[in-house]
C-alpha cells in the first residue's frame, strides 16, 4: 500500500510516497503534469508551478517537490483525482 504525505515548505509543496511505491508511475504521473497532459490539477493550480520533480530517496520513498504559490490542499485534492495512482 502506498503512503503519501503532503508538505507545506517556504518554496511550494512536498509529497512524499512510502510503501509499495512503483516508481514507474510516479514518473509517469509527474511527466504528464509537466507536460499538461494531466487531468489530475485544476488549470490555476498548473500556472503556479514554476517546478516540478521527483527525487528517489531510496528504501521505497520518492519526493516530488513542487516549486511555486502552492497551496497543500490543492495537491491534496489533486493526487485524489489522479488516475496514475
Amino acid at each position: 500500500m502506498i503512503q503519501k504525505t503532503v508538505n507545506k515548505t517556504a518554496q511550494g509543496v512536498d509529497i512524499h510516497f512510502t510503501g509499495s511505491v512503483d516508481k514507474t508511475k510516479i514518473f509517469t504521473m509527474v511527466e504528464n503534469c509537466s507536460h499538461g497532459k494531466c487531468d489530475c490539477m485544476k488549470e490555476d493550480t498548473k500556472r503556479k508551478i514554476k517546478e516540478m520533480h521527483v527525487e528517489d530517496l531510496g528504501d521505497g520513498e520518492i519526493k516530488i517537490v513542487l516549486t511555486g504559490d502552492i497551496e497543500k490542499q490543492e495537491i491534496n485534492e489533486a493526487i485524489q483525482r489522479s488516475k496514475v495512482l
